[in-house]
């Protein structure tokens, strides 16, 4: 996998000089880097222009060399270096300067082909004697294919080729650490090539792309040998939780030569509540009391057994030694098949109609004897057996946000939805969220789905690098609901994620960084989107070529937040409609407030909180000596100054029995990992009222009901973001206390 027309022997100094390479800028080195991620491709791959690299089956690894230590870093900033040892201590001998490296830990099977199964072996180990043996038993390499910073310089402006030399120049590979292949041939080939070889696929790169840290970019694309075939339902097994009432996942097989059926693995991916339901009302009659399997299947308990007469279709990755599906996830029904048809996956591959991206190997022929450089595409398909509305697509010149919008304006009750270069399965279209009331029309999930996408432009900034806690509504607002910001099952590539650490607790938080990610939400039926008022990037988002040091970031606040509400008489519950008498108590605290704020020079932005409060933002300027206990402490000094002067308005008691008639005056929200409504966000009550930003002159005519997610792009093209500076307009609390305490 080393390239070899690159250049092995050269030293330090014989390198290529890093100051006269177009692009490289001087700078301190990074502590970590967020890698550059590929999209999936649309359309045609081109040869001109591009360069292909096999896709590794591993670990993602940025490899960060400061100060002569080696750092090895997950895509997810989880610290890896003790796990993998002799990576990092080769490193520690190639590399004598800092730098930062991009790369793929991966091990092998015994025909030398990278292998995900092997290196499981080695995932999770944490005791030295384990991590010792099994450097022994199962060897990993880390493959480089990528650099962002070396020798003093930063590289993401540099183009890729140029990256590449440097590399090339830079390491002398070594049995552990290496230099991954590209290929400048036909994509079709290179594809070919690196299936044949065992690999995931391949990954295209555009010669003059540019290093984008943490970006889902369309200057790199993967193509997965991501496989389809039909399969027979044996059984299933007992569902736990929310599926207690269902099934948990579905045993199945395929029949082999002599007409026996052969177990295969189980799916338990791919189905929403209305699919789980109607899957067992397929299956629930045909229950039987002997196993349909040639061989019981011996990790399965509590499996009810059915005759095997259902077919399903089942997207995986491929077949384990032991001949189990990998990472399977169900798509649809095949009532065109009969059980006798059902054969081992493999030889379904001539039978299925693009079940593999590869090209026929006709194709491939004709294209290693061609010498022309014209375009070749490499096939991709829709696996979701959904139907793709490509009529109703715009034009190449709409935006991303247009053309998904075309794509919702139909009636089907499920679809494809196509963001950019991800694929999204819809279904339930036609569900309703937010039922109809005297004042409000009905809301289903296609309507959700197109307000949703047209603010989306607006709230996606606001979003961007904050950790998201969910509250998710599967059958609309009067339904059950759940918080949710750990999710349990497999996410799409384009959903990025971050591990937070709080003592001994260990979550992995969302993060909504672009529109896909917002419409698989929504398809996940979440209709609350909460963030922590501190995020992991400095905003406005980092420009391509950027390195960002995240260390910490979630520790230092971007505003100081005060939440106001008023609390009805003791014994009162709160209305779920909009109180407009509640409401104005609210906007006279909140004037007051302000006052407060700005005579401590302080400015601040105003947004409903979607119901009958408010919530007061002051853009604080990032610092390592203003955390959120000063945050915490500026806010409540101003609410006891406040409540001091305004008792029959406004309280700070923590007693809720004590705050009755009167605003409360909460600045819990100031604190790490604290989350409330995110701006824009929609709120589950009649209408789907939205905590919508408002100027300070508008308290006096405003009903929060106006605020609705209907009616919120119209008032966006009107009146544009009223929070889009607030971030520019950062105040310097540490030099405000400075200056007050001298």
């Amino acid at each position: 996998m080393a390239k070899g027309r690159a250049t092995r022997g050269k030293t330090r100094e014989q390198r290529l000089e890093l100051g006269t390479v177009g692009g490289a800028h001087r700078r301190p080195p990074p502590k970590t880097v967020s890698p550059m991620l590929a999209s999936l491709p649309r359309g045609t791959i081109r040869h001109a222009g591009w360069v292909f690299e096999p896709k590794l089956d591993g670990i993602r690894c940025i490899a960060v060399i400061r100060d002569g230590t080696v750092s090895l870093l997950s895509r997810r900033a989880l610290n890896l270096t003790s796990q993998y040892p002799s990576i990092a201590s080769e490193l520690s001998r190639l590399v004598k300067c800092d730098a930062v490296l991009d790369g793929e830990i991966i091990a092998v099977d015994a025909q030398g082909r990278p292998s995900f199964q092997q290196l499981q072996q080695r995932m999770n180990l944490t005791k030295q004697a384990d991590i010792a043996r099994a450097d022994k038993l199962v060897p990993v390499q880390y493959y480089v294919f990528d650099v962002a910073y070396f020798d003093g310089f930063d590289l993401t402006n540099v183009r890729l080729l140029e990256r590449k030399k440097v590399l090339e120049q830079a390491i002398i590979p070594s049995e552990t650490v290496r230099l991954l292949s590209f290929f400048d041939v036909d994509p079709a080939l290179a594809y070919e090539v690196c299936v044949d070889n065992g690999f995931e696929g391949i990954v295209a790169k555009r010669v003059d792309s540019m290093y984008e840290c943490g970006k889902r970019s369309p200057s790199w694309l993967k193509v997965k040998a991501q496989q389809t075939a039909e399969f027979i339902i044996g059984g299933y097994t007992l569902g736990q939780g929310s599926r207690n009432s269902t099934f948990g996942s579905l045993l199945l097989g395929y029949n082999d030569t002599a007409g026996r059926m052969v177990y295969c693995g189980s799916v338990g991916t791919g189905f929403d509540q209305r699919l789980l339901k109607e899957t067992l009302n397929k299956i629930e009659p045909l229950k039987t009391k002997a196993c349909p399997f040639v061989s019981r299947p011996e990790d399965k308990k509590d499996v009810i057994w059915v005759k095997p007469e259902v077919i399903v279709e089942v997207k995986y990755m491929d077949l384990t030694k032991d001949g189990h599906l990998r990472t399977p996830v169900f798509m649809r029904f095949r009532e065109d098949k009969e059980p006798a048809e059902v054969l081992h996956p493999d030889s379904q591959k001539a039978l299925i109609s693009g079940t593999t991206y590869a090209a026929a190997p006709e194709t491939v022929s004709r294209v290693a004897e061609s010498s022309s450089r014209d375009a070749t595409p490499i096939p991709t398909r829709n696996t979701s057996g959904l139907d793709r509305p490509q009529d109703r697509l715009e034009g190449d010149g709409a935006s991303v946000y247009e053309k998904v919008i075309g794509q919702l304006s139909g009636n089907e009750k499920k679809l494809e939805l196509f963001v950019e270069n991800e694929q999204i399965p819809l279904s339930h279209l036609d569900k309703e969220f937010w039922p109809e009331t005297e004042e409000f029309p009905a809301l289903t999930k296609r309507d959700y789905l197109r307000h949703l996408c047209k603010i989306a432009p607006y709230l996606l900034p606001h979003w961007y690098g904050r950790p998201l806690t969910v509250i998710r509504y599967p059958d609309g607002i009067k339904g059950k609901s759940f918080f949710q910001k750990n999710w349990n099952a497999a996410l799409p590539d384009f959903v990025e994620t971050q591990i937070i650490e709080s003592g001994e607790a260990r979550s992995e938080y969302l993060l909504c960084n672009n529109l896909a990610t917002l419409m698989f939400l929504a398809q996940h039926s979440v209709l609350e989107f909460h963030v922590c008022s501190s995020r992991l990037a400095e905003y406005p988002d980092p420009p391509a070529g950027t390195i960002d040091d995240v260390e910490g970031m979630l520790d230092l606040p971007d505003f100081l937040i005060v939440d106001l509400d008023y609390h009805p008489q003791s014994g009162k519950k709160v209305p779920d409609v909009i109180d407009m008498d509640a409401f104005k108590r609210v906007c006279d605290v909140a004037s007051i407030l302000r006052e407060s704020l700005a005579a401590a020079g302080l400015q601040s932005y105003l947004k409903t909180s979607g119901r009958n409060g408010l919530h007061i933002f002051v853009p604080v300027k990032r610092d390592r000596e203003v955390d959120f206990l000063t945050t915490r402490t500026l806010a409540q000094t101003t609410a006891q100054l406040i409540t001091g002067h305004h008792p029959d308005k406004a309280t700070i008691e923590f007693d809720i029995s004590r705050r009755a008639g009167k605003v409360y005056v909460d600045c819990s929200s100031n604190g790490t990992g604290k989350t409330m409504a995110a701006v824009y966000t929609p709120r589950a009550f009649p209408g789907a009222p939205v905590s919508a930003p408002l100027s300070w002159n508008e308290l006096s005519n405003i009903r929060p009901s106006d605020l609705t997610l209907s009616v919120m792009p119209q008032r966006l093209a009107q009146r544009g973001d009223l929070w889009k500076d607030i971030l520019v307009n950062k105040h310097d609390l540490h030099a405000l206390l400075t200056r007050r305490n001298t």
